[in-house]
């Protein structure tokens, strides 16, 4: 009978030790070593993963009908992250409505695209955990959808959300915790729409676009700071106007005079010039703007801006009518006023997307 020592092993029997009844326990005994722990700690790390990755399915999930969602429900009841796209469609015309979305209340990610159309549901009021939607988010083409009560909890859409040609939809007041809208949020062709509400939590997006809805007269959504990236396209809301909420002139006043389409809305809002000028009257008159030091006032040809001396800083002047009658830029604390008519003005400095404003004459 032989040993031999294999290191943290304290005593491995050879071959010769099975052969004697009464050493079998202490071979089988041993203790494992730190090279079979981690080998043990591997495996039902993978027996792990494989239960879980079981509880949702992959790639692209395409429900068509009513018995396609029970089926989900049925077949994958614990799934939370859907690794893939879910599209949800049961036109009209294939007999196969869908009435009832719940069986999607358990997902808490989509990493690729979510997109609902064709439905004939009056509420979506499912998804009431889903956090994030690595792809787009689209809800189209619903023609009886007047509610989205659903979304709730969703934080994150990595693509764009769009929301178009859902003809019965009224007033939108939805997604409360959305934060961030990766490339773009799209309001578009959406007949009988007549307000953009909810979106309180919304920090940022890349594009903001809402367009051809005719009814659209209210925009509360935007009424707030929300950093717009890349651009602003206003098209043919023939009903909107005034339009001057913060996120769009905090956009507007940043970026003027820009190329944005903006365009076809009602009188203030058809252009960046009408808006430019109707977030500056706005905000003249309002207390929450800050006074600017100019010297000397009355001018007969330059303004002296204190504060700017090391800077080149874009300005607006309003006339007593409101309107803009000349923009410049600030050089070293300077401005040139020479080549306006004698009268009062009211200076507009922006400052880190805000006003800063004071009066001055003209001799």
């Amino acid at each position: 009978m032989t040993q031999q020592d294999h290191g943290d092993l304290r005593t491995i029997w050879t071959i010769d030790a099975l052969k004697q009844p009464e050493q079998r326990e202490r071979v089988f005994s041993v203790p494992l070593t730190a090279m079979a722990k981690r080998l043990f700690l591997f495996c039902s790390t993978i027996a792990a993963a494989i239960a879980t990755h079981g509880q949702c399915p992959s790639g692209l999930v395409h429900i068509q009908s009513q018995e396609d969602v029970d089926a989900f429900g049925a077949n994958y009841p614990a799934c939370q992250v859907l690794d893939g796209n879910l599209f949800i469609e049961a036109p009209f015309w294939s007999g196969t409505a869908i009435t009832d979305l719940s069986a999607f209340n358990g997902l808490t990610r989509i990493t690729g695209m979510l997109r609902i159309t064709d439905l004939e549901l009056q509420d979506i009021n499912a998804f009431t955990n889903l956090a994030v939607v690595g792809g787009d988010l689209m809800i189209a083409q619903c023609p009886a959808v007047s509610a989205l009560s659903g979304f709730n909890t969703l934080d994150t859409v990595g693509g764009a959300l769009q929301i178009w040609q859902d003809s019965s939809l009224v007033m939108l007041n939805a997604f409360p915790d959305l934060d961030v809208c990766g490339v773009a949020l799209f309001i578009g062709e959406d007949p009988a729409l007549t307000t953009i509400g909810g979106f309180g939590e919304l920090d940022s997006v890349g594009a903001l676009t809402f367009s051809f809805n005719p009814q659209l007269t209210d925009i509360p959504a935007f009424d707030q700071e929300i950093v717009i990236a890349n651009q602003l396209e206003m098209v043919s809301n023939t009903a909107l106007s005034p339009c001057n909420v913060q996120a769009i002139c905090d956009y507007v006043t940043t970026h003027y005079p820009a190329s944005d389409p903006i365009f076809g809305n009602a009188p203030g809002c058809a252009s960046d010039d009408e808006i430019h000028a109707s977030c500056l009257a706005l905000w003249i008159g309002s207390s929450a703007s800050g006074r600017l030091a100019l010297y000397p006032n009355p001018t007969s040809g330059t303004l002296q801006v204190e504060g700017y001396s090391d800077q080149r800083v874009p300005v607006s002047i309003i006339d007593e009518l409101g309107q803009i009658s000349m923009g410049s830029v600030l050089q070293r604390g300077q401005l040139d006023v020479h080549l306006l008519e004698p009268g009062v003005y009211t200076l507009v400095v922006m400052v880190e997307g805000r006003p800063q404003r004071s009066r001055f004459i003209r001799l």
